[in-house]
């Protein structure tokens, strides 16, 4: 009975997750909102999964908080990144069509594949720590060099997530966005923690010399 309640809180905080998504973002005017919506739904799951419960209380809360500087902090960070991909698939383009050098191709795929892990562990970050945003930038590369096989199971978990929304349309129009992004917050979480412990460890030696 109570496996059954669980994963009924579950479906319902995914469908809520699903809309709440859509309205943070409307409410941005479309632009200004996505990313918003984006680290809101992650910050929510990541305190789900941080309390191994289910509390629709944290979306109302979402929901209804605005504070101007991380409004701001938020898009920042989303667009830079943004901005890094659009550019390099666009290289990547250039590169497979016109260059055709696979060595070069091959290297900002690299390269690509490390600006999202960047992009995914700074959000992680942001949810977690109030920092200047180059400490975000600076740190989401920390962990995913730390994190290199949570950062693949991240992405995975994002093609296995993305699999399942195609191939069932139900589930990718009710409770697809929550769950491309919950691999996102269940494995950067284990990150984030390793990171602090590396960190912290560091500290020490140092404070011991």
């Amino acid at each position: 009975m109570k496996i059954m309640y669980t994963i009924g809180s579950l479906l319902l905080l995914g469908l809520k997750l699903q809309v709440y998504f859509l309205l943070k973002t409307l409410m941005g005017g479309i632009v200004l909102g996505i990313f918003p919506a984006f680290f809101g739904m992650f910050r929510i799951l990541w305190r789900c999964i941080d309390e191994k419960d289910v509390h629709h209380v944290y979306l109302k809360k979402e929901l209804k908080k605005f504070d101007k500087k991380e409004f701001i902090k938020m898009n920042i960070i989303g667009y830079i990144f943004a901005v890094f991909i659009y550019i390099l698939v666009l290289n990547m383009y250039i590169s497979r069509y016109f260059i055709q050098v696979n060595i070069l191709h091959w290297f900002i795929l690299l390269i690509l594949i490390l600006i999202i892990s960047m992009g995914l562990y700074a959000v992680a970050l942001f949810t977690k720590y109030d920092l200047p945003i180059s400490q975000y930038i600076f740190q989401g590369f920390l962990c995913s060099i730390v994190g290199i096989f949570e950062t693949i199971a991240i992405f995975l978990g994002f093609g296995i997530a993305i699999g399942i929304s195609l191939a069932v349309p139900p589930i990718g129009f009710f409770l697809g966005i929550p769950l491309i992004i919950l691999p996102h917050a269940w494995f950067s979480q284990a990150t984030v923690a390793r990171f602090e412990r590396v960190f912290y460890k560091v500290q020490e030696d140092e404070d011991l010399t």
